[in-house]
């Protein structure tokens, strides 16, 4: 019984390697066959909000940018919504774009409690209710895709479609380089640029420390969902990654297989911060999937 085990699983990695290279090369072509973006400049000033929600007892700053319907953008990890300004532009044209730092990031507030997916996702939940909002698009980056799956999994009638970005499900989901660094190169006196970035935004900077202690064991902490979870998903989801991410391209093509309605993206010659390398690759990719 063991042997025949051994035996499948051999087919099967020589199965999903044959179809990782079929599937690399057919997707990279056609990403790379989109390279512009339509220059529309808009005539009029677009509706602007911006203020802070009382999320689960701790205070969210968000913005909203944009009439029509809602697009909601999650930021990556030691990071804020600043990371999408040059995007909201252009997506604001079609969408009522929202953005929202999470608990401890950007200019939100923290508390003292651990960082978890689910809980980020649950906070996401409640403020989407706060502004009365059934259902949006989600284009999630990073730590922001992983809480993207989580809210599709958890609450799936709040997400209609859901693009993420360089975002894993397991800890092994990066590479061992990836790994290597979150768990013995991250520290407070290491991210001297984050460390700037964090203590000028945030309403509370002398919890820089924690903030960073608190990623750090969240990047670490295994499943961030289970695969029953991720099966789960019935929102159409697109999987976007750079050729050079961080995240492994096996483990996205893993996670291609357990979503049923879903597709893969993989931008050449791109690392993990693809939206804002290949902008003028990315937009009408981002577009066409959730205008279609």
């Amino acid at each position: 019984m063991l042997s025949e085990m051994k035996t499948i699983q051999s087919h099967f990695k020589k199965a999903l390697s044959l179809a990782f290279l079929i599937l690399q090369a057919t997707l990279m072509l056609s990403c790379s066959e989109q390279t512009s973006t339509p220059s529309v400049q808009p005539t009029q000033p677009k509706p602007f909000e911006s203020g802070y929600a009382e999320i689960n007892s701790v205070r969210l700053y968000y913005e909203i940018t944009g009439e029509g319907e809602p697009m909601l953008l999650l930021h990556g990890g030691l990071g804020g919504s600043d990371y999408f300004k040059g995007m909201i532009p252009r997506l604001s044209e079609s969408f009522r774009v929202i953005t929202v730092d999470r608990r401890g990031h950007g200019r939100s507030y923290d508390t003292t409690e651990p960082y978890s997916y689910a809980a980020m996702a649950d906070d996401i939940k409640t403020f989407l209710d706060h502004l009365h909002i059934d259902s949006a698009d989600v284009l999630g980056f990073s730590d922001g895709g992983v809480v993207g799956y989580h809210l599709a999994s958890t609450h799936p009638q709040t997400v209609k479609k859901l693009v993420a970005v360089g975002a894993n499900y397991r800890v092994d989901g990066m590479t061992k380089e990836a790994v290597d660094w979150a768990m013995n190169q991250v520290t407070p006196e290491s991210l001297p640029e984050i460390e700037s970035a964090y203590k000028a935004a945030n309403p509370q900077p002398d919890n820089y420390p924690e903030f960073i202690k608190k990623s750090q064991t969240l990047w670490l902490r295994d499943p961030y969902l289970t695969e029953e979870q991720m099966r789960g998903i019935q929102s159409p989801v697109l999987f976007m990654i750079g050729e050079q991410d961080v995240i492994r391209i096996e483990h996205v093509l893993e996670m291609r297989y357990l979503v049923q309605d879903s597709q893969l993206c993989v931008l050449p010659s791109a690392t993990h911060f693809v939206l804002s390398e290949r902008p003028d690759v990315v937009m009408p990719i981002l577009l066409d999937f959730f205008q279609n």
